[in-house]
């Protein structure tokens, strides 16, 4: 015999609560491992410290490096596209050559200004003409006409001009003071290419430097202030000082980098000072980053002792917290684990009520507990129905499993039979029925031309014309270009039914059934009018707006609901329906549904 969990005999068992196997497994497997490993780790942290900082400064400054040489590198495209640009090499050929300087300059002016936007950090753009004459727009001043640093730049224009019109290489110009913003001094390092004319390789066209804000450099490298151990210095290959924290140092050049850099680092850290350094491939520069290892040793000392005191207060708390919540959360849990039981002897009609005291997470549990047996009721109750369903369809289609060729020969029959009897009348509304019929019944999803949903639509209007006595006229005006779209079969047929049946009921005078049919682009515009009896808005609801789920022994109009499914099944929500009605006015009906793959070609009339 199976036994099912718990069915141990009680003698057997040592039952311990679950407050004290929860407290037990929380010093076991958490607090103690915890103390342990930390009083080790903090052992093996200060004995390695010094051995690991060495290669992780190291990485640090080849990552700050790698991410100086990507970050300049954005800058250096924008540079690219103004040295490089046809629009800009025919501007400054036309001011050095004295042709329309005023426009060419003002366009050139634009150009600059447009690019000054295209980074965050670039503070001007100048551009140095072998004429003389300079281009520039300053984004610090915010003019065309005062710039803020080439006049108080250590290196003269023509020098300049000179030194990177030589070859055809990026010029990185040292940093230098530029203006006081905002009472905040800015400098400012410059990229510098001259133009290059790809029809005249070798012609001098001119400069064009990028200013671009120190901000950016100290922002890449890191700086740091003295309370965090460390500081970080930028040089160019000459040792001038590109970036810094110490604003009097910049432009400065360090003769022995390292010591120099320590020397500096005196005057706002203190203790064990060293210094690390790495050199940027890409453009020659040197990172030096000065730390103090006495901070750093001292706070790793600091954070493991409030980490220790941390540790042993949350310990002591969650400990006596385990004790105070335990016992409630005990009952909860049994609670729960009995309705589980029950539920798993299959009663589905079990719920779970527990009291308000119980812990939120437990209420959450048996709500969801609760839920979770009604939507499986619901399931079971939802499955029992299919199957219901599956039967009912599967005798359905056994009932309706009439030959088609036998209707159709026998309507043959009859009429061959009307027509030796000269009754042609019968024989043509015979001849319409069995062609309704094999239209309908040939791959009812199939698409169709609205030439051939015409076609059945005017064999049906025929049919009920003929039952009425010819009560109503019909007319339909097809766009020639439409004919040959294609639509899902019997779209028209629930709506011009409907008409017929509803729209005519109890109308006065003649009436007239409209189809008109427009393509319109990519889709197609179908109105369905009649000037019947019309309908109310509620009458308009009740035949367009029933509810799904409305019992089939209470619904009106299923063929206008099924009709209004299909449309969701074959358009996915893309084919629109807007009725207009008035009682005494008629109805029209406007359906707009989308042309389908090669619909969306022009279609032949």
């Amino acid at each position: 015999m199976e036994k099912r969990r718990g069915d141990q005999p009680g003698p057997l068992r040592r039952h311990r609560s679950f407050r004290s196997k929860l407290l037990f497994s929380f010093l076991s497997l958490s607090i103690i491992p915890v103390i342990a490993l930390t009083l080790y780790s903090s052992s093996r942290i200060v004995n390695t410290a010094q051995d690991n900082i060495d290669s992780l400064i190291g990485n640090n400054l080849e990552m700050i490096s790698r991410n100086l040489t990507v970050t300049l590198a954005a800058y250096s495209d924008i540079l690219y596209q103004l040295y490089t640009s046809d629009d800009v090499v025919d501007l400054v050929n036309g001011i050095n050559a004295g042709k329309d300087v005023a426009l060419r300059r003002n366009q050139l002016l634009r150009t600059l200004r447009a690019a000054c936007y295209f980074r965050p950090y670039i503070q001007g753009i100048t551009v140095l003409l072998p004429s003389g004459d300079t281009v520039f727009y300053d984004k610090l001043t915010g003019s065309a006409t005062q710039n803020a640093w080439i006049n108080c730049y250590p290196v003269p224009q023509d020098d300049l001009l000179a030194a990177v019109s030589a070859d055809n290489r990026t010029h990185m110009l040292q940093t230098a003071f530029a203006a006081f913003i905002n009472r905040q001094s800015v400098y400012l390092f410059h990229m510098a290419h001259r133009i290059i004319n790809y029809r005249d390789i070798v012609a001098q066209c001119g400069v064009v430097i990028l200013s671009i804000d120190s901000r950016l450099l100290m922002e890449t490298i890191g700086y740091d202030s003295s309370d965090s151990g460390g500081e970080n210095l930028l040089l160019d290959a000459d040792g001038t000082v590109l970036a810094s924290t110490h604003e009097d140092q910049i432009g400065a050049r360090f003769a022995d980098p390292q010591a120099d850099a320590l020397a500096m680092a005196q005057t706002t850290l203190t203790g064990d000072l060293h210094a690390y350094s790495a050199v940027n491939g890409d453009y020659g520069w040197r990172i030096l980053r000065v730390l103090s290892q006495s901070l750093i040793r001292s706070r790793i000392f600091g954070q493991q002792s409030w980490f220790i005191l941390a540790l042993v207060l949350i310990s002591a708390a969650l400990a006596a917290a385990v004790f105070v919540f335990t016992s409630r959360m005990n009952r909860s849990v049994q609670t729960i684990v009995r309705a589980m039981d029950a539920a798993g002897r299959g009663e589905l009609d079990t719920r779970l009520s527990l009291p308000a005291s119980a812990p939120d997470e437990m209420c959450l549990i048996a709500t969801d507990f609760n839920w979770m047996l009604e939507q499986l009721g619901a399931m079971i109750d939802e499955v029992r129905r299919a199957n219901d369903s599956q039967r009912q369809a599967e005798l359905a289609a056994v009932e309706a499993q009439l030959n088609p060729h036998f209707l159709y020969n026998t309507l043959d029959t009859i009429n061959w039979m009307a027509i030796n009897r000269e009754q042609y009348e019968i024989s043509n509304c015979i001849s319409a029925l069995g062609g309704i019929l094999r239209y309908a019944i040939d791959r009812a999803d199939r698409r169709v031309t609205v030439r051939e949903e015409l076609g059945w639509v005017e064999k049906y209007v025929y049919l009920q014309r003929t039952r009425l006595k010819n009560e109503f006229s019909f007319r339909a005006e097809v766009d020639p270009q439409a004919l040959e779209c294609r639509v899902r079969k019997l779209l028209f047929q629930p709506y011009v039914e409907n008409a017929i049946i509803h729209g005519f009921e109890g109308a006065r005078g003649t009436s007239e059934l409209r189809l008109t049919v427009r393509r319109e682009g990519d889709w197609l515009r179908i109105v369905i009018g009649d000037n019947g009896k019309g309908m109310t808005e509620q009458a308009i609801q009740e035949a367009f707006g029933e509810p799904a789920d409305t019992p089939p022994d209470r619904r009106s109009h299923i063929g206008i609901r099924n009709a209004m499914a299909r449309l969701e099944m074959y358009y996915h929500g893309q084919a629109t329906l807007a009725v207009a009605s008035a009682p005494g006015q008629g109805t029209t009906v406007t359906l707009c549904v989308p042309l389908e793959g090669e619909e969306k070609l022009p279609c032949e009339s």
